[in-house]
């Protein structure tokens, strides 16, 4: 399995994406208020996309994990480190 984590602070305008509890993406949104919108994730995907083709998940999602509010990098990482262990 491959974990990863995204963060989505729409107060401050920025997207964090973690593979195994280690940040490999940062997005910034320069726009106030309300940045995000399904279009604005376009590039996110479950699934092939791209020159390969498209189609959908070929695999198993175990978990889902939904906040209220955006992560600090410390509680992705309490929580990076919990489901590493779970799965």
């Amino acid at each position: 399995y491959v974990l990863i984590t995204v963060v989505a602070d729409v107060a401050n305008g920025f997207l964090k994406v973690y593979r195994e509890g280690v940040l490999v993406a940062t997005q910034v949104y320069p726009n106030s208020g309300y940045p995000f919108s399904l279009a604005s994730l376009a590039g996110l995907y479950l699934g092939n996309i791209g020159i390969w083709g498209s189609g959908p998940l070929n695999g198993y999602l175990p978990e889902m994990v939904f906040y209220d509010s955006a992560l600090s990098d410390g509680e992705v990482s309490v929580l990076n480190e919990y489901l590493m262990y779970k799965y």
